[in-house]
């Protein structure tokens, strides 16, 4: 129960596209609820029709969003969303996670919050996250020490100002594979706090829990320098796809065959190009969430998994390298492939598929 006369304390998560910011922010958000505390949380995105929020309210978290485009191009309708959780929720907690193409979140929103809103909100720490599987895999070929690529920039420039960064997948890596990654990660943030965490394993998260409630308020990181043009070509070479449908049927079908056959018809027309791609397959029995990053699928369920249902709601998203209407026809034919498999009747389809404009930030301290 919070304390009167207190605020929330805001706790940004951020890092690359599919790290496993939305997993850990809904670990965190769970376990502290259990305790007690009143939890909330902010999602982000280019576009509209999100898992991420959808999933957070079908695990019974107060969800807002911010779409259109990043915190640091909306602040003030992150102010207004975070004014109307203190207002209706009164919350201990505010998780709040940018897109995972998103940085220099120091300069443009934490910043921007400390110096017009201090009595809306505490800062808490700026968690984020490195991703453990892409740690000993696709960055091990990135110079993040001396980037020149505008990826490498952007994941280089993410890492960097971190109040605390997060080794997360830990259950993908060996000992002597955490280990390196933590060693590469001191060497490129000198001085950082680093926690490895999994949330299918648990490892770390209590860690993260004692520090969330323990830790003072947050001393701004000090903004890291970047070029917006490079930083605008890294966001630039990424299609966004966000979609909607409905499915039903009058032979009882499997949601969660469904949503895991999908995602295996996603990798395999992906290939390895697929930043993050992600599934929310929801139904009276529950819903069941899968995600596509560095090739590997993964799957979050609230449903039993021999539950058959005559109807679902489907929500997909996918970032990846290509053109946006190459991937919008990609996820058309991947929506009527599975209604033909599964002998089902398709309805409601929406979709925007886009590719981020140039980050214009509201506010940039430096």
């Amino acid at each position: 129960m919070r304390k009167q006369n207190t605020r929330p304390k805001l706790i940004l998560i951020g890092g690359f596209l599919g790290s496993g910011k939305t997993t850990l922010m809904m670990a965190l958000g769970e376990e502290l609820a259990k305790q007690g505390a009143r939890v909330a949380v902010v999602t982000n995105d280019q576009g509209e029709f999100l898992v991420d929020t959808a999933y957070a309210r079908s695990k019974g978290l107060t969800a807002g969003e911010v779409l259109g485009g990043c915190f640091c191009c909306n602040f003030g309708e992150l102010v207004g969303i975070l004014e109307n959780l203190e207002e209706t929720q009164k919350p201990d907690y505010i998780f709040a996670e940018p897109v995972g193409s998103c940085t220099d979140l120091a300069a443009t929103v934490l910043g921007p919050m400390k110096l017009y809103h201090d009595e809306l909100v505490e800062l808490g720490p700026y968690l984020v996250l490195a991703d453990g599987g892409r740690m000993r895999g696709e960055y091990e070929h990135l110079r993040l020490e001396q980037p020149v690529t505008p990826r490498e920039v952007l994941v280089a420039h993410q890492l960097k100002e971190a109040s605390i960064l997060i080794l997360s997948k830990d259950d993908l890596l060996s000992v002597q594979d955490r280990d390196m990654s933590v060693a590469r990660l001191k060497r490129l943030v000198p001085g950082a706090q680093i926690i490895h965490c999994s949330t299918q394993s648990g490892v770390g998260l209590e860690a993260i829990i004692t520090m969330l409630k323990d830790s003072r308020p947050l001393n701004l990181p000090v903004p890291v320098d970047i070029d917006y043009d490079v930083y605008a070509a890294a966001e630039a070479e990424l299609g966004w796809y966000n979609g909607l449908a409905s499915f039903s049927s009058k032979t009882p079908f499997s949601p969660t065959d469904l949503a895991m056959d999908m995602m295996s018809d996603l990798k395999r027309e992906l290939g390895g190009d697929a930043a993050h791609a992600k599934i929310l397959v929801t139904s009276a029995a529950g819903s069941i969430k899968a995600g596509l990053a560095g090739g590997r699928l993964q799957a979050e369920s609230a449903i039993d998994h021999e539950a058959v249902v005559d109807r679902v709601g489907l929500t997909l998203n996918i970032r990846t390298l290509g053109a946006p209407e190459k991937l919008e026809a990609a996820a058309r034919r991947l929506i009527e492939e599975a209604a033909r498999r599964y002998g089902l009747e398709e309805s409601g389809y929406r979709s925007e598929a886009l590719i981020p404009g140039a980050p214009k930030p509201t506010h940039r301290l430096r």
